[in-house]
C-alpha cells in the first residue's frame, strides 16, 4: 500500500501551483497531518510570473516519432503532408 512504500517518496520534490489567497502552510499542515507525517515536510514558496500556461506546456509536447514510421501530433501541431518522421 500507499504507506508501505512511504520510503520511496523519501527525497521526492513536488511542485504545486496555488492560486494567491490560497493559505498554503495550512494546506501543507493539513495534507501531512491527514498522511500521519510525524513532522512537517520540508517546503518552500515561491511567486511564479504570469504565463501562458497552455502554450508554454505545449511547447513541451513535441510530436512523439516511434520506430520511424509513426509520428504521433497533439492537436496543436501543424499538419504536414506525410506526419512521418523526416
Amino acid at each position: 500500500g500507499l504507506l508501505q512504500a512511504s520510503h520511496l517518496w523519501s527525497n521526492s520534490t513536488l511542485e504545486v501551483g496555488f492560486a494567491l489567497e490560497v493559505d498554503v502552510e495550512a494546506t501543507l499542515l493539513f495534507a501531512a497531518a491527514a498522511m500521519g507525517l510525524s513532522e512537517t515536510p520540508r517546503f518552500s514558496i515561491e511567486s511564479v510570473a504570469p504565463r501562458d500556461w497552455v502554450t508554454h506546456v505545449q511547447s513541451n509536447w513535441p510530436p512523439v516519432d516511434i520506430a520511424d514510421c509513426l509520428r504521433i501530433k497533439f492537436p496543436w501541431h501543424e499538419a504536414d503532408e506525410t506526419n512521418l518522421p523526416t
